[in-house]
């Protein structure tokens, strides 16, 4: 049976990642500061209103089945 290996396989544009040249160094202070990534204050914020949401519309349901439990 015939052995096949594999060598030095890189994924495609693996070259970029390794390349002695770079943009990054040419970047100033205020444009690296948008390179962090994560969410906007905005997107958080709307999260955590829609979820509050959900939270008090699933408290204020279970709170309406109980009572009718009671009830009857």
């Amino acid at each position: 049976m015939s052995a096949i290996s594999i060598r030095d396989l890189n994924p495609a544009g693996a070259d970029l990642l390794f390349d002695n040249e770079t943009y990054l160094n040419e970047l100033t202070d205020s444009e690296l500061d948008f390179t962090q990534g994560g969410a906007s204050p905005a997107v958080v914020t709307a999260v955590l209103a829609v979820s509050m949401t959900a939270a008090a519309t699933y408290a204020i349901t279970k709170a309406g089945v109980n009572l009718f439990q009671a009830i009857f």
